[in-house]
C-alpha cells in the first residue's frame, strides 16, 4: 500500500505541473555541448499559480532571472547580472554533478512544499537534479552563492538544515 501511495504521489508530482501549465514547469536544460552553464527553476505549490515558476540561468558569466507565469505559459526576463569569472569557478567546484537525480521530502506533500530543478552542464556533460521540499547541503552552499548575487526582491527561498525531512512511507 505504501509503495502504491509513493508511485501515486511521484506520478502526480511530476505529471501534474505538466497538465497544468502545457509545458515541463521551469527546467530550462542547458544544451550539450555549451560552455558552463546552470539553471535553477523553483516555484511554491501554494504560490505557482500567482507567482509562477521562478528561473535563474548562469551561462558564461551571466545570470539572468526569469519568471514563468503559470497560465499563460509567457516567460518575462526580470533582471540580467554580470558576475565575475572566479564565481563561476566556484560554482564549477562544488561537484554537484555527484549528487543524486532526485531528493524527495516524505514529511511534505507531493502538492506542498517548494519544488527546485537544477541542471548544470559543461562540454557535453549534463545533470538534472530536482528536489521535493528537501534540503541538501551543498544545493544550499549552491543557492547561498547565487543569492549574494541577487537583488532582495529575486532572493532564492530555500530549506535550512533544520527542515523535517526524515518521515517514511
Amino acid at each position: 500500500m505504501r509503495l502504491l501511495f509513493l508511485g501515486i504521489s511521484i506520478t502526480i508530482m511530476l505529471i501534474l505541473p505538466i497538465i497544468v501549465s502545457g509545458q515541463t514547469v521551469g527546467i530550462d536544460k542547458p544544451k550539450p555541448g555549451s560552455r558552463f552553464s546552470l539553471s535553477i527553476s523553483t516555484y511554491s505549490h501554494a504560490e505557482q499559480l500567482e507567482d509562477g515558476t521562478m528561473i535563474y540561468k548562469l551561462k558564461d558569466k551571466k545570470l539572468t532571472i526569469s519568471r514563468l507565469v503559470m497560465l499563460s505559459n509567457k516567460k518575462y526576463e526580470l533582471e540580467s547580472i554580470i558576475i565575475e569569472n572566479d564565481i563561476v569557478e566556484d560554482i564549477k567546484n562544488m561537484k554537484l554533478d555527484t549528487l543524486k537525480d532526485f531528493y524527495y521530502n516524505y514529511c511534505v506533500m507531493v502538492t506542498s512544499g517548494s519544488e527546485f530543478f537544477i541542471s548544470i552542464a559543461e562540454g557535453r556533460n549534463t545533470k538534472s537534479i530536482h528536489l521535493h521540499h528537501y534540503y541538501n547541503q551543498q544545493i544550499g552552499k549552491l543557492i547561498t552563492i547565487i543569492n549574494k548575487l541577487l537583488p532582495d526582491k529575486y532572493k532564492i527561498n530555500y530549506m535550512t538544515s533544520d527542515t523535517k525531512q526524515d518521515c517514511k512511507l
